[in-house]
């Protein structure tokens, strides 16, 4: 009897795939319950596989280092460090360093321990947990595919009898009441997976809080070493930067800015001009030139014909006394 059902149920797949024979139908709702489904186990499964690895890189252990220092790579570089620099005096600056630095990387990666740890307990068991509700649902799925072949198939040879055969009709019936059966618990896990976003959210809040409290613990303790670190205050990067123009390259890099860095730069005052003089220009003036004698010239009121040149032994010499000149004459 089992055996035939299976083959009624393997002649109703194959109609339905050739097209000859009918199949029931779901709702609409139903339908895109479905398709919702088929979107949310696929982005599962994928979030599942990525916190997988998330949760195992944090959680890797160093396998370069000996057994007896097997750690993980956080903790391995703390010890390390914390462990040369004990070699140091205690008063040097860079052993101390080395110490204080390698120590709380190794409170860190105690951080990080719980952080790993908590990150399992919240967001990665709760992705587990969908998960199994979603195979749950993919076995009831697969389960009404089954009872829906083996109603459709009965319904097909119940309408192919020639005569009313009370047999078919009983299998008919029993087939239905398990399909409707097997419907309505596909389409409660199909509800039950969406009303478990209240659950995903939560844990998702909780593995926020866990990654934010993490971060800020480590980056507490980095500060607390910083703070306390040896030679903090004359550390160069302790004082502002401000950006300079590229055309002022006549002033050192070395030169401390005090000037905030979103300040305006004041404008520089042009420095009162020098007039530029010439070495010449310092010498003593050039003695004054004697003044060329004055060359007389004849009087031209007797007209024309007295226009003739006068002679040169009638000029009288700038200086000469008058009645010498008449005597000449």
């Amino acid at each position: 009897m089992h055996f035939t059902k299976k083959i009624d149920r393997a002649f109703q797949w194959a109609g339905e795939r050739m097209g000859a024979e009918a199949r029931t139908a779901h709702s609409d709702e139903f339908k895109n319950l479905e398709t919702e489904m088929a979107l949310r186990q696929d982005g599962m499964e994928r979030m599942q596989r990525s916190m997988s690895g998330y949760v195992k890189w944090l959680s890797q252990r160093n396998e370069l280092m000996d057994n007896k220092e097997r750690g993980t790579p956080m903790s391995s570089l703390g010890r390390s460090m914390a462990t040369h620099g004990e070699d140091f005096e205690q008063e040097s600056e860079f052993g101390n360093c080395l110490l204080s630095l390698g120590r709380a990387n190794e409170r860190i990666a105690g951080i990080q321990d719980s952080y790993v740890d908590c990150a399992n307990a919240t967001w990665l068991d709760n992705l587990e947990r969908s998960l199994a509700m979603m195979r749950e649902y993919q076995n009831a799925r697969k389960k009404l595919e089954n009872r829906r072949l083996a109603y459709d198939a009965s319904t097909n040879k119940l309408q192919k009898a020639r005569r009313d055969d009370f047999r078919i009709e009983e299998e008919v019936r029993m087939n239905k009441a398990k399909f409707e059966e097997t419907s309505e618990d596909v389409l409660r896990r199909m509800q039950d997976i969406k009303e478990s976003e209240v659950d995903n959210i939560t844990s998702l809040t909780q593995f926020l809080d866990a990654e934010l409290d993490y971060h800020e613990r480590c980056a507490e303790e980095l500060r607390r070493v910083r703070q306390n670190w040896a030679g903090a205050a004359s550390s160069p990067t302790s004082a502002p930067k401000i950006g300079r123009s590229r055309s002022n390259t006549a002033r050192s890099w070395q030169e401390p800015r005090h000037q905030a860095v979103y300040e305006e730069p004041e404008a520089e005052q042009e420095p009162a001009r020098i007039p530029h003089r010439s070495p010449g220009s310092r010498l003593a003036p050039p003695p004054p030139q004697p003044a060329r004698p004055p060359i007389g010239r004849a009087s031209t009121f007797e007209g024309r014909s007295s226009s003739t040149a006068t002679p040169l032994a009638n000029l009288r010499v700038p200086g000469a006394p008058l009645a010498r000149q008449k005597r000449q004459s």
